[in-house]
C-alpha cells in the first residue's frame, strides 16, 4: 500500500501502513496458505478492507485501534524514561573546579546527565557531575522504576543493574555490546511459518 502524496497521508494512517508492508503480507499469506494463486483478488487490498474498512470510517477506524493499543500498553507501563548524559565545556579558568578528562591542555568541563518522561515529554530530573564521572555511577535506579522501561545507552551497560531494575519491578532497554552472548531466555511475539525456536539458545553474532 504506497500512498500518492506521502505529505497529505494521516500520520496515524502512515504509521499503520509501515507495519504492514505489501512483501510482509504477501509472504505471510502464501505460508498460512490464505492464498494459493493469484488473480483477481489483490491479499494486500483485501486486508486493508477487511481490516480498517476504508472509506468514510477509514480514520475513525484506525484511530480507534490507535487509542484501544496506547490504552492496553499504559495499562502495564505506567513511562518510558529515557536516560543519557553529555559533555559541557566551560571556561578554562574553572579547570580547577571541573577538570576535563582526556585532554592535554588546561580545560574545563561537566557532564550534565538528565532523565526524561516519554509521556510527559518533560525531564524528571537534570544532574550535573564532574567530567570524569563514568555514565555506570550516574545512573539512579530505586523503587520508581517500578512498572516503567528505561532506555539507557551502552555507557550504562552493567549487568548488576539490570539485575537492580527487574528487581525494583522496572523494564530496560539497551544495546549489546560487543563481547556479549547472553542466553535467550524469551520471546515477546510468536512467529508464523518457518520459525525457528531461540529459547535456550546463546545469542552469537556470528
Amino acid at each position: 500500500m504506497v500512498p500518492d502524496n506521502k505529505n497529505n497521508v494521516d500520520p496515524t494512517v502512515q504509521a499503520i501502513v509501515e507495519m504492514f508492508p505489501d512483501d510482509f503480507l504477501r509472504n505471510t499469506a502464501r505460508e498460512t496458505g490464505v492464498v494459493e494463486r493469484e488473480r483477481k483478488i489483490d491479499v494486500v487490498i483485501l486486508f486493508w478492507v477487511t481490516t480498517l474498512g476504508f472509506g468514510v470510517r477509514f480514520l475513525s477506524a484506525i484511530r480507534g485501534r490507535k487509542r484501544k493499543y496506547e490504552e492496553n500498553a499504559k495499562k502495564r507501563f505506567k513511562d518510558l524514561v529515557i536516560q543519557d548524559s553529555t559533555i559541557i565545556r566551560l571556561h578554562e579558568s574553572l579547570a580547577k573546579i571541573w577538570p576535563a578528562a582526556r585532554t592535554k591542555k588546561i580545560a574545563a568541563g561537566v557532564k550534565v546527565s538528565c532523565i526524561v518522561s516519554a509521556v510527559t515529554a518533560s525531564p524528571k530530573s537534570v544532574r550535573i557531575y564532574p567530567e570524569r564521572t563514568s555514565e555506570a555511577k550516574i545512573l539512579r535506579l530505586g523503587p520508581w522504576l517500578r512498572d516503567r522501561i528505561l532506555l539507557i545507552d551502552l555507557g550504562y551497560f552493567k549487568y548488576r543493574s539490570f539485575d537492580r531494575i527487574d528487581s525494583y519491578g522496572g523494564y530496560f532497554v539497551s544495546r549489546l555490546k560487543g563481547n556479549a552472548n547472553p542466553l535467550i531466555v524469551g520471546v515477546n511475539q510468536k512467529w508464523r511459518g518457518n520459525s525457528v525456536d531461540v529459547v535456550g539458545k546463546k545469542y552469537s553474532r556470528n
